[in-house]
């Protein structure tokens, strides 16, 4: 067959062979389909509609598994576009993208990055630096329930950020509050609350035991004050009386 400028292939349905065992080939058997047949199996379809409406492009292997390699460079990258348009973000208004310098994965959506993994599993939402096996840049909603591990005063498996305060578990359906990685409060399963020391005083004023055995309830003066060597060594009043010391 000769082929010139500007000519034409017709081929009517029939196949291109493309190899000496004819088991490579190139055929438009199906209306407005084009089907690449590789060692004697069929791996791309263009134009073909049978699997899902919106498909250009369909690889198959219908005999076991199937899958496609996108190969770049180690100091490259290896992306899939979702795109609305040709210019500016709407080229790249969806995408995965992966980063062979190093080792991330990367997935935007609105023409921007949005979530990456990091090589050592660390997942980002919002961050492109995760500190944490999840990191979230922003408010996080659970909608059904949050498990976390028992953890320990030291170690709280709530905590806050560069902090070593935080709630965890002691056991017994306790909860136990934890300050500079010791358990000040603990809210145990009856309810009660179990505090081993309170230093507080604002205007309304409460402060139990600081160094000199106190306990102070001032609430400006209804009072109940018992101190020791910080002196005022007793008193109720706001006419419950029991002055000792006074």
């Amino acid at each position: 067959m000769a082929i010139t400028k500007n000519s034409q292939i017709d081929l009517n349905g029939n196949e291109m062979i493309l190899d000496a065992d004819a088991d490579t080939k190139i055929d438009a058997a199906t209306d407005d389909e084009i089907h690449f047949t590789v060692a004697g199996s069929e791996t791309v379809y263009m134009g073909v509609t049978s699997y899902n409406a919106s498909d250009r492009i369909v690889l198959t292997n219908t005999g076991g598994n199937a899958s496609a390699t996108i190969v770049g460079s180690t100091s490259g990258e290896s992306s899939i576009f979702m795109a609305d348009g040709t210019s500016g973000d709407a080229s790249y208004r969806g995408y995965v993208q992966y980063q062979h310098t190093n080792d991330n994965m990367n997935f935007g959506t609105a023409g921007a990055e949005k979530m990456r993994i990091l090589s050592d599993g660390k997942v980002g939402i919002s961050t492109t630096t995760p500190l944490y096996e999840l990191d979230v840049n922003g408010e996080a909603y659970i909608r059904t329930r949050l498990f976390a591990g028992d953890g320990t005063a030291s170690s709280p498996s709530i905590r806050f950020y560069n902090a070593s305060a935080g709630l965890y578990y002691p056991g017994s359906d306790a909860l136990g509050f934890v300050a500079g990685g010791t358990e000040y409060a603990r809210l145990n399963s009856n309810g009660k609350l179990s505090v081993t020391e309170i230093n507080h005083i604002s205007s309304g004023s409460l402060e139990i035991g600081n160094g000199d055995e106190k306990q102070i309830f001032d609430a400006t003066e209804q009072s109940i004050e018992f101190q020791t060597a910080d002196t005022e060594r007793a008193r109720f009043d706001a006419s419950g009386n029991f002055l000792i010391n006074r």
